[in-house]
């Protein structure tokens, strides 16, 4: 996905404006981020809400500062940036390694998975994902990130647990969950910081925090705290699907577990 300033030109009114917009190519060797292109394509406008309540594209992009969409047909690069980003490099390589192992199709799929970049991922395969129901999976997010963070707090925490026995100043729960979030962090600086694995990440820190504190993980007082800081930095993403979804989602399964917590815990040790 290219997000860029870029500028549009019309020779019949003769006027040049600065526009933000977004656009999808194809992962090409050529074109790294933050590169300068000249694209040839047409613009888009934004769809506004059918329904009340329903998802306003217009609204949505508005708030994150991007003005229009479009259609890509071609696309040239200019000038090759100067920055160099480690996270950006090993995403790419990375993303072309899976791609080369395993072909286009499932390729495609584990790329974005694994690194977050669907930019291989055929226009067929990505219809299937969103006829079916299924296109946010696609997304890195709180699943990803719960999966990774549990492999590596566990892991840690049994080196740590052995460790302790020598040094006996080792608290395996707080060294686990510290390195966990550092690792987690560089994951997320691998996936591109977007906005679900953004909000996983700070999610999933918080519920850390609360383990190394010795405090309650699944608390509805976490989720408020996680969802404080994220609206503190990004308000618009109040009105964000996959934020108010998300969030949703997690309320509702920390509330039925805090309602029955005494008979789970009793169909857990009988």
């Amino acid at each position: 996905t290219v997000k860029n300033i870029v500028f549009i030109k019309n020779p019949e009114l003769n006027f040049i404006k600065t526009a933000k917009m977004t656009c999808s190519i194809k992962l090409t060797t050529n074109i790294k981020p933050n590169d300068t292109v000249k694209i040839f394509g047409r613009l888009l406008p934004f769809k506004s809400a059918v329904d009340p309540c329903s998802f306003d594209q217009k609204q949505y992009y508005t708030l994150n500062d991007i003005d229009t969409t479009g259609i890509v047909f071609s696309v040239e690069k200019i000038s090759t940036s100067q920055q160099f980003n480690i996270f950006n490099y090993i995403r790419r390589i990375l993303t072309r390694n899976i791609i080369h192992k395993m072909g286009n199709n499932i390729g495609g799929v584990a790329s974005a998975l694994l690194t977050g970049d669907k930019s291989s991922i055929s226009i067929r395969t990505r219809d299937v994902f969103i006829k079916s129901g299924t296109a946010h999976i696609l997304a890195i997010s709180g699943l990803h990130r719960t999966l990774i963070s549990s492999i590596i707090y566990m892991f840690f925490f049994r080196l740590m647990l052995y460790l302790s026995c020598i040094f006996l100043w080792i608290n395996p729960h707080k060294i686990a969950a510290s390195i966990t979030i550092l690792l987690t962090f560089c994951y997320l600086a691998l996936s591109g910081f977007s906005p679900s694995a953004t909000r996983a990440f700070l999610m999933t820190t918080i519920g850390l925090i609360s383990i190394m504190l010795g405090k309650g993980v699944l608390s509805m007082r976490n989720i408020a705290f996680a969802a404080f800081v994220i609206l503190l930095f990004d308000a618009g993403l109040l009105y964000s699907v996959s934020f108010q979804l998300s969030f949703s989602a997690v309320t509702v399964l920390i509330a039925f577990y805090e309602t029955y917590q005494n008979r789970i815990n009793k169909i857990q040790y009988k």
